[in-house]
């Protein structure tokens, strides 16, 4: 279950960052929920924390992210 997204973070030229943190915010319950990745090929599970209605977790890249269930 689909309950924020897909936002895709995009840039012309550089597609890495540096000590990022991103952090979507959702007024549906976080209890277990999973920020993902999506790579152009597969979708991964970020390391992610939540804390009072949003979900956190450090990125590395640009790209589509989005919170599930």
């Amino acid at each position: 279950e689909v309950l924020a997204g897909p936002y895709a973070f995009l840039a012309a030229d550089k597609q890495t960052l540096k000590a990022a943190t991103l952090t979507i915010q959702s007024k549906d319950d976080l209890t277990n929920a999973k920020l993902m990745f999506w790579d152009g090929k597969a979708y991964s599970e970020l390391k992610a924390t939540v804390v009072e209605g949003k979900i956190s977790a450090p990125v590395t890249s640009l790209g589509t992210f989005l919170v599930v269930k």
